[in-house]
């Protein structure tokens, strides 16, 4: 990372496990985001939040409109782009 400042590689700041009363314990990853645009001339087309599973992982848009180019999408957004294409 120090040689490639500009990576997208997901930087990984650490790995809990949360446990509270009346409640299981759940595990968490803490990472950094990756988006870093600079200047206009980077404009991002979509942003996704991908966790690789198809049960729930779909932004929709409110009635009547689309979503917006600062909406962040999820899994099954990318396969209807993919499916779009």
């Amino acid at each position: 990372m120090k040689n490639n400042p500009e990576s997208l590689l997901a930087r990984i700041y650490g790995v809990f496990t949360i446990a509270m009363q009346d409640m299981d314990p759940i595990n968490v990853v803490l990472m950094g985001n990756t988006k870093r645009t600079y200047s206009d001339t980077n404009t991002l087309l979509y942003v996704f939040d991908l966790k690789g599973s198809l049960v729930n992982r779909e932004t929709k848009a409110k009635k009547g409109k689309e979503l917006d180019q600062s909406s962040v999408r999820k899994d099954l957004n990318l396969l209807k782009l993919k499916q779009s294409e």
